[in-house]
């Protein structure tokens, strides 16, 4: 192996370099050499020796309680490292960045020389609001599943669309959640019912057991609306009872999303989309129940894979924020 080095003086003002070499092989039909690595330094000149001053541009969009988006930016005048502020935003959900730029005063087209702490765009909805708070994500730990491999009953049969009946009545306690994209091969590890469709799913847990959550996972044959847009229309109420006679309502399922409602420890798919999600409903108090209800309503062709009941579930506050280095 062997090593060269190269110094040379570039001209100032150069943007680019060019190196360029020739590898002769030593006879005819052996293999030719070539290079192995590169390394390429350059000292330089810094083309100021005095700074000037930075402006920061943030632009996101902040997520209305529609769905919609306003969109914001806020300019920073920095003089001097280091340098720290807060921008607070608006909106119901985490905020989509848009940009970020940064550039030396009045370096952009019609810049000012010397701007200001600006904000532009409508006011945001709670971002500087009286009462408004920072947001922390949330780790999650589920307790144990007191539903895997109990019976249970459906009051309107599944569906045999896609491969998803019912036949060994095991399929929404087998422990088997579907993937979280609608369709493909989603509907054959579920039960399956028609648009208008009311079934009830009924979970006998055995014994009398202290309920602390349900969940629900829940997909599609057709549409595939998006739970992280909010288009699910369909509606899943949980009722319990200790005797199999008398129910109380523990609640709805919210089946529409935002990635504040997302805990931190759950793996979304890339395109961060909820076609096929396990929602979780947890009531204030702890229910005690032998029979658990799932009563559903179907928007669409509404396929459910699997239903769960936990003895016990946990929410710890986990900040993902970066960190500066003094912290």
């Amino acid at each position: 192996m062997i090593h060269y080095e190269i110094v040379t003086a570039v001209p100032a003002g150069t943007k680019c370099v060019l190196f360029k070499y020739l590898l002769n092989s030593s006879a005819a039909g052996t293999d030719a050499c070539s290079v192995y690595s590169i390394r390429i330094e350059v000292n330089h000149k810094l083309p100021a020796t005095q700074s000037r001053p930075v402006e920061v541009t943030f632009n996101w969009s902040e997520v209305q309680s529609d769905y919609s988006l306003v969109e914001r930016s806020d300019t920073e005048l920095v003089r001097q490292l280091p340098h720290r502020y807060t921008i607070n935003v608006g909106g119901q959900d985490h905020p989509v960045m848009n940009s970020l730029q940064v550039n030396l005063v009045g370096a952009t087209p019609g810049g000012r020389p010397e701007p200001q702490r600006q904000a532009q765009g409508p006011a945001p909805t709670n971002g500087n609001a009286t009462g408004s708070q920072k947001y922390v994500g949330r780790w999650v730990r589920y307790g144990r599943n007191l539903a895997a491999g109990k019976p249970y009953t459906v009051s309107v049969p599944s569906a045999t669309h896609w491969d998803s009946g019912d036949p060994q009545g095991t399929k929404l306690t087998d422990g088997v959640i579907g993937p979280p994209y609608a369709g493909g091969i989603g509907p054959s590890t579920a039960l399956c019912w028609d648009q208008g469709a009311t079934p009830v799913v009924t979970v006998d847990l055995g014994r009398v057991e202290r309920c602390a959550a349900f969940r629900i996972d829940l997909s599609a044959g057709w549409p595939w609306w998006d739970a992280m847009k909010g288009e699910v229309k369909d509606a899943v109420e949980v009722l319990t009872s200790t005797d199999g006679q008398t129910y109380t309502t523990q609640g709805s399922f919210e089946l529409n999303l935002r990635h504040k409602d997302i805990p931190i420890n759950h793996m979304m798919p890339d395109d961060e989309t909820a076609t096929g999600y396990t929602y979780t409903l947890t009531p204030p108090q702890p229910a005690d129940a032998r029979y658990v209800q799932y009563k559903i309503t179907a928007k669409r062709t509404l396929t459910i894979s699997e239903v769960q009941v936990l003895d016990s579930i946990e929410y710890n506050p986990f900040d993902l924020r970066i960190a500066l280095p003094e912290e």
